[in-house]
């Protein structure tokens, strides 16, 4: 596992963020009991998966300018429920799409967007983002070549995650009204009165890679 300033360093690297925002947010979630804190000097604390989770949604998923922005992406996201849209998910015609699993199918169909995150840290880690499993006869394994996105959107606290490997592209969407389409989302948002608030932010696969590996076990 990693200490304080390896996370930072991936984390900066991963999204571009500046240094001095990264070290912020990890003080945060420090002083929020989010992140451990101990060993012998301030930097000193194991960083595991469940740390890099926190600190990816803490960094990508706040509102600019907004008090305790870090602690409070962190409490709003981590919790979303979700699952698979069944709407979004393409398989090459010839597959059954409930065949094939990639990382996140191995959750239960309804499962923490926190759950999801850390999967997809794990995955990233053992260089299985872009893996994929046949549950038929054999199981067999594959790897294939693919792109991973998570969008983070707010101030309604919403999140998508878009995965496509080989032949397979899956859409999992957590939180807004039980993962409602992103046409909903935007909808609501202008019923709301809200459309000039609306904040996005995504990253892919390689700042996810890069992330998980700086604390794999």
């Amino acid at each position: 596992m990693a200490n304080s300033p390896t996370l930072i360093a991936a984390v900066v690297e991963a999204t571009g963020e500046p240094k001095p925002a990264v070290e912020v947010a990890l003080r945060r979630l420090r002083t929020a009991e989010l992140i451990p804190v101990g060993g012998r000097g301030p930097y000193s604390a194991k960083m595991d998966y469940v740390s890099a989770m926190r600190m990816l949604l803490a960094v990508c998923a706040s509102i600019k300018l907004e008090r305790d922005a870090n602690v409070l992406a962190v409490k709003r996201f981590e919790p979303l429920t979700g699952g698979l849209d069944n709407n979004e998910t393409l398989v090459t015609e010839g597959y059954d799409p409930a065949s094939i699993k990639l990382p996140i199918d191995h959750l239960d169909h309804e499962h923490a967007l926190g759950d999801a995150v850390i999967t997809l840290l794990r995955a990233g880690a053992a260089g299985e983002l872009y893996t994929y499993q046949e549950t038929g006869p054999g199981r067999a394994v594959f790897k294939a070549k693919g792109y991973l996105r998570l969008s983070f959107y707010q101030p309604i606290p919403f999140a998508r995650i878009e995965h496509v490997v080989g032949h397979v592209r899956k859409v999992w969407r957590y939180g807004f009204l039980g993962g409602a389409s992103l046409d909903g989302y935007i909808s609501v948002m202008r019923e709301r009165h809200l459309g000039g608030r609306l904040q996005m932010s995504e990253i892919d696969g390689r700042a996810v890679e890069i992330i998980g590996e700086a604390v794999a076990d």
